[in-house]
């Protein structure tokens, strides 16, 4: 078992900071929030930039973590995926595509997220939307090992 926790709580705190406080706790591993950049609600605790994952970038933050001997546990976005506004419904995908696009790069098997619903439908019609969203996206991740 590895003891790790989501980074999200470090507040202001950069991933150069974080890890090497986790290494000398006796963390293993990291949960990291993957939110929008610039979505000023949640731009607080995230970490990786998704729409940044060239080379470089990939290669700074796997260095990063196998310095520190912890792995990322987990990328996560808990936001409402199955939102009754569809535009913000499909900014939502459109980002988790890009997170499950992270984690394959970043060698993470997981990626955490929230199903969500849309509060102008019953609990049985958001399980029917929940069978047209999410079975493509979870293709997607399996495709790539996520």
């Amino acid at each position: 078992m590895k003891l790790g926790f989501l980074t999200g709580c470090m507040g202001n705190k950069s991933l150069e900071e974080i890890l090497p406080f986790a290494h000398s706790a006796g963390f293993k591993a990291l949960e990291v929030p993957t939110y929008p950049r610039g979505d000023d609600a949640n731009e607080k605790g995230t970490f990786i930039n998704v729409d940044k994952m060239s080379a470089d970038n990939i290669k700074k933050i796997k260095d990063l973590f196998t310095q520190n001997e912890i792995m990322i546990s987990s990328l996560v976005y808990y936001d409402n995926i199955i939102d009754g506004n569809l535009d913000a419904r499909q900014a939502r995908i459109k980002h988790l595509y890009k997170i499950i696009d992270a984690a394959e790069k970043l060698s993470c098997e997981i990626v955490g997220t929230f199903v969500g619903r849309d509060g102008k439908k019953t609990i049985d019609e958001n399980f029917v939307e929940f069978g047209k969203i999410y079975p493509p996206i979870l293709k997607y991740a399996a495709d790539k090992g996520i």
